[in-house]
């Protein structure tokens, strides 16, 4: 059986061009400017830039309970916000994590959900 890190990639679209990558749909390339952009499977390893905790989640995520919001920026430079694994806590600027994608947790919509790396 795979394990839940080999089921969830994260997707993002890339440039052709320059290689910018960005998890948001676009059609041309915010740094660049070319059309020649296409989804891209990316290493899901980063370092956390920011975190927040969230005590009381909107209705969309009520099910999670409490959790820690972070921006994480991956190895290739790209940046996305996520909701870190376990239960609320403190979390270190530039504590590794790696990125998953899914959606048990959240009614159906796409959630980044990242699990600290141990160092090492």
């Amino acid at each position: 059986m795979a394990s839940k890190q080999d089921r969830f990639t994260v997707e993002l679209y890339a440039c052709r061009s320059c290689g910018h990558a960005t998890a948001a749909a676009r059609r041309v390339c915010s740094q660049c400017g070319a059309t020649t952009i296409e989804r891209a499977s990316v290493t899901t390893t980063g370092k956390v830039i920011a975190s927040a905790n969230v005590e009381f989640p909107p209705a969309n995520l009520k099910e999670r309970g409490p959790y820690t919001n972070v921006l994480v920026e991956l190895e290739n430079g790209c940046r996305l916000w996520g909701i870190l694994a376990g239960a609320p806590r403190e979390v270190a600027e530039g504590e590794p994590v790696t990125a998953l994608e899914g959606d048990e947790l959240s009614g159906g919509l796409r959630v980044h959900v990242l699990i600290p790396r141990l160092k090492g």
